[in-house]
C-alpha cells in the first residue's frame, strides 16, 4: 500500500506512481491534497486495485475522456471522503473499467448527479452519502444492472422514480434512503425488483405509506426501517390492517418506528375492526401520541 499526501498538483504525484511501474502494488490513499485531475495516463503499467482519496479535493478524475488508464482490468474500488469544496465528477470516465466493484463518495459535496453512470457491468457497490444531493439524474443509476446496493443516506433528495434504478434490478437487495427529505415513493418504485430484502427509508419526511407503493415491500422484504418519520395515523393507514399479508416469509418484519418507541411489529396490526384512529392503532400495536399525529376516525 502506498500512501501520498500534501500534493498540490498531478506533477508532483507523477514521479511517485511512474516508480511503482509493474510493481504489485495493492492500493493507494491520496490524502490532504489538492489536484485539479488526475492525468488519465498515470496508471499505466501500473497494478492498484484500490484508490482513495482523503480529504483531498480533486476537481476531475482525468484530463481526458478516460479516467485511470492502464487499469481497466485491474481496479476494483474506488473511494473519496471529506473534501471541503464542490466536486462534480465526469462518471463517464470510468465506463471502460471492467472490474470497478466499489464506488463509495461520503462528505463531499456535489449537490447533484447529473448524468446517467455509464454501464459498469461489475459494479455492485454504490455510496453516495452526505454529499448534499438534492437533485439526481432521472436515469441516474438505470444501466448499473448488476448493483447489489445503493446508498444515498444523509443527502437533501426530496424525490425518487423508479426510472433512476435499473429495470429489471434483478441484482439489487438493498436499497438505503435514510436521512433524506422524501415524503413519498412512486406507486411503481419497486417493480422488477425481484431480489430486494432491505430498505432503509428512516428520518425522511414520510407521514403516510401508500397501499400501492408499500405493500409490496411489506409482503417480500427481510428489513424496512422507518424510523424518525413523522407519521399521521389516518385512514390512509387503513388498508396495514385490512388487507392479508403474508409475514411469514420475512420474519421478523420490524418497523423501527417511533423513535420513542423503538420497536414496531407490524404483526400486532388486527385485521379486524373499523377505525383506523391513532387511538385504535395504538391499542393495537404500541404507537404514542408524542409520536405520531392524530388523524380522523374512519
Amino acid at each position: 500500500m502506498m500512501v501520498c499526501s500534501k500534493l498540490n498538483s498531478a506533477e508532483e504525484l507523477r514521479p511517485i506512481i511512474k516508480s511503482t511501474d509493474s510493481m504489485d502494488m495493492f492500493a493507494l490513499t491520496i490524502m490532504e491534497s489538492t489536484l485539479l485531475y488526475i492525468p488519465s495516463d498515470l496508471f499505466r503499467n501500473t497494478k492498484y486495485q484500490k484508490i482513495r482519496f482523503l480529504n483531498t479535493q480533486l476537481m476531475s478524475l482525468s484530463d481526458g475522456d478516460l479516467a485511470f488508464e492502464g487499469l481497466e482490468d485491474r481496479l476494483e474500488e474506488l473511494r473519496a471522503t471529506d473534501a471541503q469544496y464542490i466536486t462534480q465528477w465526469d462518471w463517464s470516465q470510468l465506463k471502460n473499467h471492467r472490474r470497478l466493484s466499489l464506488i463509495d463518495i461520503n462528505l463531499i459535496a456535489m449537490y447533484s448527479i447529473e448524468q446517467e453512470f455509464p454501464p459498469l457491468k461489475s459494479l455492485r457497490t454504490l455510496g453516495i452519502s452526505k454529499a448534499e444531493i438534492s437533485s439526481i439524474h432521472p436515469t441516474a443509476f438505470a444501466r448499473l444492472e448488476g448493483l447489489w446496493l445503493l446508498d444515498l443516506r444523509d443527502n437533501l433528495i426530496t424525490e425518487m422514480t423508479r426510472s433512476m434504478l435499473p429495470n429489471p434490478a434483478e441484482e439489487l437487495h438493498i436499497l438505503e434512503l435514510s436521512g433524506n427529505s422524501l415524503t413519498s415513493l412512486p406507486a411503481d418504485m419497486f417493480e422488477g425488483m425481484p431480489s430486494l430484502k432491505q430498505l432503509e427509508l428512516n428520518y425522511n419526511k414520510l407521514i403516510t405509506l401508500e397501499e400501492e407503493t408499500f405493500l409490496w415491500p411489506f409482503e417480500n422484504l427481510q428489513t424496512l426501517m422507518l424510523k424518525g418519520n413523522e407519521f399521521r395515523c389516518d385512514c390512509r393507514l387503513r388498508w396495514m390492517k385490512t388487507k392479508t399479508v403474508n409475514y411469514r416469509h420475512v420474519p421478523p418484519l420490524v418497523f423501527d418506528f417511533p423513535v420513542h418507541d423503538p420497536v414496531f411489529r407490524l404483526q400486532r396490526l388486527s385485521s379486524t375492526g373499523k377505525h383506523c384512529s391513532c387511538m385504535h392503532l395504538q391499542r393495537l400495536g404500541r404507537w404514542s401520541h408524542d409520536d405520531v399525529q392524530q388523524g380522523d376516525v374512519c
